[in-house]
């Protein structure tokens, strides 16, 4: 499986995420604005499981970002900043970029042999 982004930190330890392909900046702006913790990556990951086996949307709002889950595509809408476009990824997209940030986020750990 490719990896959707190039994951790095910022001068201050803070993760970020930086887009492979630029059709995907929006999404990489919500992980790094919005899905700072895996307690909601994990609430989103569930939505995303429950739009699909359920046929209905899904609408998740957070601080910043509203998130329309559907049974095919993601919706990505930020609520204060009018001038950014929504932007719309297919959902299969929206959920490895929620796992691979997640793992980014909180990485497995070693166990000392």
């Amino acid at each position: 499986m490719t990896t959707l982004f190039r994951y790095e930190t910022d001068p201050a330890g803070k993760p970020s995420a930086i887009s492979i392909s630029g059709a995907q900046a929006g999404l990489a702006a919500f992980l790094t604005e919005e899905a700072s913790w895996s307690d909601y990556i994990d609430l989103l990951l569930g939505l995303a499981e429950e739009a699909v086996r359920a046929g209905m949307p899904r609408v998740n709002t957070g601080n910043a970002y509203a998130v329309t889950i559907g049974g095919s595509t993601a919706i990505i809408e930020h609520l204060h900043q009018s001038g950014r476009p929504s932007e719309t990824v297919p959902l299969p997209v929206f959920m490895q970029a929620l796992r691979e940030w997640r793992t980014f986020l909180d990485p497995p750990r070693r166990v000392p042999a």
